[in-house]
């Protein structure tokens, strides 16, 4: 079935670039158009951020900047929390918060969004930056703030006639008032950070891209160029008809209509001697007009985002690459196709087999993302053999639903395990990304029950709990001794007002194989 595969030995000869017409071509080194700085720097061209707490009594004897800015900055200490002050003149900016918000590493991020706005200000003036987090006891806050802070300092030009390279400072130091961090430890932190930041970037940058560019082809392209540039990282792929073959009648239901068909694309990263398989299955609608379940003008500008889930789980498998951990096996696959409307586009009560063999009624074929999500999930438990010592998140931009519901900070987590609960539990706390575990209520598998088929792929009654009722679907592709867990992450991909995508998920996924691998990194 899947005998095209790739890895670090093979020579990649058809890695195509991204062709944009009328737009110079972009290939896959373009979309990380970044360098950070390493020339040697001066107090000139450096910039300070500083959080501190107001519950330090001892705040002023600790505050690495010279008496005179000091005094400076203590003068605004009973001001209202949270707020940032600057003074323009050294490049210096400072918030004000309390000890509880500091250990929040949620609060972290947001400082971070807030503080990256000074970031890009300055753009090439700065060479070298300083970050002192207040009252931390772990060095683990840095890298959640440093690499947020990266991330959200970057702009995209890629598709301006005329593209600017983004330059981030080199960091000279970060400092705590109860942490002394060794040169070592720093070096680790710095280089973490980095590389998860460009993770991020990674990610945006694959969500932002237009349909017209981010086809299922020209990811694969992409996935293509980029697996053989790190150790212990290997790639199987098939299109659309090689699935049909092999029993995948979810899958294709809805890629049959695709001009470029469908991808379904695994990468594995295996090092060490791991105890443990962690996989992640992420949707990837390049385009979803919903089908002849048609959506509206309004609500089809955004469906470019629709495969939010493939390049998250795409872009954190090389993350983990780039970081070499040791002793641990992840797998990413990524489905890949656009949901369109032709004559070949599937019918509204067509019915389909899916890989486990299961029927399902296609009731709306906008609710094409677990179709295809299913056919992943059962093919993902087949290479893991059902096995109890395996994990499975999968993520999906899934029910408009879970952003009534939980809004824009929050995503849905649904799951059949309080063990990966707890360690999701843990990777969202120790990242600031956000989940809140949501009930798969077992009375409600009857509203995805078909009168003509096994399934139904939307409930058949209202009230229909819709983002519950999509996770129970899903259930039913998994291996009953497989640890699983499905994130919605329609409300927290992201920001409804700029339509620019948040890459959330990235640090979360990444402490979450972390946690369930038992890697200290």
């Amino acid at each position: 079935m899947f005998s095209k595969k790739l890895d670090k030995s093979t020579a990649v000869t058809d890695g195509t670039a991204w062709e944009l017409t009328r737009i110079p071509v972009i290939d896959s080194d373009q979309l990380l158009s970044i360098k950070f700085n390493s020339s040697k720097t001066d107090d000139s061209s450096c910039i300070a951020f500083l959080i501190l707490s107001h519950e330090n009594e001892l705040i002023d004897s600790s505050i690495p900047i010279c008496e005179s800015l000091k005094e400076y900055v203590l003068k605004t200490k009973n001001e209202k929390k949270d707020s940032i002050f600057e003074c323009d003149l050294h490049k210096l900016y400072w918030a004000w918060t309390d000890e509880k918000s500091i250990c929040d590493n949620n609060n972290l991020m947001e400082l971070a969004y807030k503080f990256s706005a000074y970031l890009r200000k300055h753009e090439a003036k700065v060479e070298s930056l300083s970050v002192f987090i207040d009252l931390v006891t772990s060095s683990a806050p840095f890298m959640t703030f440093l690499s947020r802070l990266f991330f959200e300092s970057y702009i995209s030009t890629l598709y301006k006639s005329e593209q600017k390279e983004v330059n981030f400072p080199k960091i000279i130091s970060f400092s705590a008032s109860r942490l002394t961090i060794s040169e070592k430890d720093s070096i680790e932190i710095l280089e973490t950070a980095k590389k998860l930041a460009l993770a991020s970037i990674r990610m945006k940058n694959l969500v932002e891209a237009p349909p017209n560019v981010c086809h299922c082809e020209k990811f694969l392209d992409y996935v293509k160029k980029e697996v053989p540039k790190y150790k212990n990282l290997y790639l199987t792929y098939c299109d659309e008809n090689q699935c049909l073959d092999a029993g995948m009648g979810a899958f294709y239901s809805v890629s049959r209509a695709s001009e470029h068909g469908g991808r379904l694309i695994h990468i594995t990263y295996k090092s060490g001697n791991p105890t443990t398989k962690i996989g992640l299955v992420g949707k990837g609608i390049t385009m979803d007009t919903g089908g002849y379940s048609l959506k509206s003008c309004e609500s089809i500008m955004t469906m470019k985002y629709d495969m939010t889930g493939a390049a998250l789980v795409t872009s954190t498998i090389l993350a983990i690459a780039s970081l070499e951990i040791k002793d641990i096996e992840v797998h990413a696959v990524a489905l890949l196709t656009a949901n369109a409307i032709n004559e070949k586009a599937t019918f509204p009560g067509s019915i389909v087999k899916a890989y486990n063999g299961k029927t399902i009624e296609i009731l709306n074929t906008d609710a094409e993302g677990r179709l295809v999500l299913a056919d992943g999930l059962t093919y993902l438990s087949n290479v893991f053999e059902n096995s109890p010592n395996s994990y499975i998140i999968d993520v999906a931009t899934l029910t408009g639903a879970m952003a009534i519901c939980l809004g824009t900070e929050i995503a849905g987590l649904f799951t059949n395990s309080d063990k990966l609960t707890s360690f999701l539990y843990q990777a969202s706390k120790d990242s600031g990304e956000n989940i809140f575990r949501m009930p798969l209520h077992e009375k409600y598998k009857s509203l995805i029950k078909s009168k003509i088929a096994d399934l139904s792929n939307i409930a058949n009654s209202k009230p229909n709990a819709s983002s519950m009722t999509a996770a129970l679907f899903l259930q039913e592709f998994v291996g009953d001794k497989i640890h699983w867990a499905h994130l919605d992450i329609a409300g927290v991909s992201w920001r409804g007002s700029k339509a620019e995508a948040k890459a959330w998920g990235i640090l979360l996924l990444y402490k979450a194989v972390l946690e369930l691998s038992g890697t200290k990194q």
